[in-house]
């Protein structure tokens, strides 16, 4: 799905027009320009920015009170179990029991306060840390984003609308350069002259400062 099907920028384009005069269906190459704007976002942001709702992953307890997700951001969090082998039980946390620094996809255990010792004993044994083990974390959660983030809309526009621009081009640069007719000759240059100049590079140049700064650079991302 492309990110935006609101790409007014594509309309300063024009219809593109094939080698024999026809008018090729601009709907059709709005879609592709929008689908490869999108695909170039993503490989180079190693994220996407639509939303994934019941996702569960699994971790190893690293004897620490915060773990982070491998996806990020979290939109909401339904649960994370925990699993003490040693002991052979588990326990289910809530998310009003997870503090969450969703952006960045951050869980902290909060502290044992004496209270909670001796109102429950059986939760406070598993303490706050996510204790050591193998694949003993689980955690179900929703990330990404409900709504595409405008910077990124944006992005997207005016890659699809650079490609658009020299799509045209190309189509404009096409066909024959000569043509001859019972011993007659023609001779006709194609059209090399870009009538937009360096907009189109221009586009995205302004693309890549919008979204280079959604740039995952963590090597837990997938």
């Amino acid at each position: 799905m492309a990110y935006s099907t609101a790409a007014s920028l594509l309309n300063t384009v024009g219809p593109i027009v094939g080698p024999t005069d026809t008018i090729i269906n601009n709907t059709d190459y709005q879609n592709l320009a929008l689908q490869n704007a999108k695909s170039t976002i993503d490989q180079y942001c190693n994220r996407d920015f639509t939303l994934h709702s019941d996702v569960i992953e699994f971790h190893d307890g690293n004897a620490r009170d915060s773990m982070n997700t491998y996806y990020y951001p979290i939109v909401s969090l339904h649960y994370v179990v925990m699993y003490n082998q040693l002991m052979q039980s588990m326990r289910t946390f809530l998310d009003t029991e997870i503090i969450i620094h969703p952006e960045w996809g951050e869980l902290f255990l909060p502290p044992i306060y004496p209270v909670f010792l001796a109102d429950k004993p059986f939760s406070a044994m598993f303490g706050n840390i996510f204790i050591s083990g193998r694949r003993n974390i689980e955690i179900k959660y929703n990330y990404g984003y409900a709504t595409t983030p405008d910077d990124i809309a944006q992005a997207s526009n005016l890659l699809a609308a650079s490609y658009m621009m020299k799509l045209k081009f190309g189509n404009l640069t096409m066909g024959a350069n000569s043509r001859s007719i019972d011993g007659y000759s023609e001779s006709f240059g194609a059209w090399k002259t870009n009538p937009w100049g360096s907009l189109a590079d221009t586009w995205e140049l302004q693309a890549k400062e919008l979204y280079a700064r959604y740039k995952r650079l963590s090597m837990r991302a997938v």
